[in-house]
């Protein structure tokens, strides 16, 4: 669960075992000076648009049984004019938690999409009959698209090296949390071509204990910087009713502005949501 900076827009959500058939072995390295040229230059800053494949690992809060994989995409553009729009393409079978927050049943495929017109995010159930939709929240609330550099917002440190496949990722680990109760950090890492590699939610020790993972791995071929027109709500959809949102991680929705403003998920540093 991702804690993004916003100023105008909102902003941003939020992965532990091993994604099947991904192995990563961690060095410790200590600055940027060891970082690739390209690294060392931009580090965590996001390209500005951009789409890619990816595979999702969640664990529920159980200590025991196997996990949940399943395909997805992220689809992000981000641009000057202030025109923001992002889309997590959770695909079926998954389990990701704010797909849960709409409450409409688990593992069909779920479009969490970030919306410039209306400065909403909503949850989108196409493949259901009838398809159906709500809004989990607004960007006021913190639930907005990721800022190319929301980890250098959240003062983002460099954690170490990892190997995903025949990639060689350098991960930092922002200690802003949307979910701060059981997350110690959110960790995106990318390779020296600056193309993400892993997102991953680091629970604490009493959560890691009982179960609690996700993470995300990126596929380095379906990278692609070409524009898309996915960033729309389809004509038979109605999102204008809010979702149920009766998970505890859904309810900054109902927390005044105010309120959100004075604490840790003030409209600085916001709570939105891989």
């Amino acid at each position: 669960m991702a804690a993004s900076s916003s100023g105008a827009v909102g902003g941003l959500v939020l992965f532990l075992l091993l994604v099947h058939g991904a192995r990563c072995q961690e060095a410790g390295i200590d600055s940027r000076a060891a970082l690739p040229p390209v690294l060392a230059s931009r580090f965590h800053v996001l390209a500005s648009r951009f789409h890619m494949n990816f595979q999702e690992y969640t664990h529920g809060l159980k200590p025991w049984g196997p996990g949940v994989i399943n395909n997805g995409s992220f689809h992000y553009d981000f641009r000057e004019d202030g025109n923001h729009n992002c889309l997590w393409s959770h695909g079926k079978g998954q389990s990701d938690n704010w797909c849960q927050c709409a409450d409409f049943g688990v593992g069909e495929q779920c479009d969490i999409l970030s919306l410039a017109e209306t400065k909403t995010t909503v949850a989108m159930f196409k493949t259901l009959q009838p398809p159906r939709c709500c809004t989990i929240g607004d960007w006021a609330h913190g639930f907005g698209p990721l800022r190319p550099d929301w980890l250098v917002n959240t003062n983002a440190t460099l954690v170490g090296v990892k190997q995903i496949g025949d990639r060689t990722c350098y991960e930092w680990a922002s200690p802003h949390p949307g979910d701060w109760f059981t997350i110690v950090s959110d960790n995106w890492s990318l390779d020296a071509k600056g193309l993400p590699c892993t997102y991953e939610d680091r629970f604490n020790g009493v959560f890691k204990a009982l179960g609690l993972a996700h993470k995300i791995i990126f596929d380095e071929k379906s990278y692609d910087t070409s524009p898309e027109d996915l960033f729309k709500v389809p004509g038979d959809l109605d999102c204008s009713e809010p979702c149920a949102n009766k998970k505890g991680w859904c309810q900054a929705s109902k927390i005044p502005t105010s309120t959100l403003a004075a604490g840790r998920a003030s409209t600085e540093r916001n709570i939105f949501l891989i």
